[in-house]
């Protein structure tokens, strides 16, 4: 079945016209895998302290999933902190010094060296930042 042409001039798949992979795409899909796997850790979290704080009843699995969901609702995220700035609307950040002391660099530079490094290069890098 044909895809539809994507207005970024891929074939819809990711694909380019000569058939080479658009890495843009793959990026950004490594970039919501990374994401979905810390917004997953979050929410296991989330269950397991209200079993402890509400019920009572934490186990020492619940224990170990709290204590390592705190590491991603505590820890830094330098891709997905830069993506807060980019917005051209109200919305997006423009306090960049705080960005620079927190990671010490421009969230615009992350920004542009995300898209030519592996994002689970970066991630690691962030994950010890806070």
């Amino acid at each position: 079945m044909p895809s539809s042409a994507g207005e970024d001039g891929t074939d819809g798949r990711g694909r380019s016209s000569d058939g080479t992979v658009d890495n843009t795409v793959e990026d950004r899909v490594s970039s919501l895998t990374i994401s979905l796997a810390a917004y997953k850790l979050l929410r296991n979290r989330f269950i397991s302290t209200f079993k402890g704080d509400k019920l009572g009843n934490a186990t020492e699995e619940d224990k170990k999933i709290i204590a390592e969901g705190n590491g991603w609702a505590h820890g830094g995220d330098a891709v997905v902190d830069a993506q807060l700035y980019k917005s051209e609307t109200r919305e997006g950040r423009r306090d960049f010094y705080a960005y620079n002391k927190l990671y010490g660099i421009h969230p615009l530079t992350v920004s542009v060296i995300s898209k030519s490094i592996n994002p689970h290069y970066l991630y690691s890098l962030s994950k010890y930042q806070s």
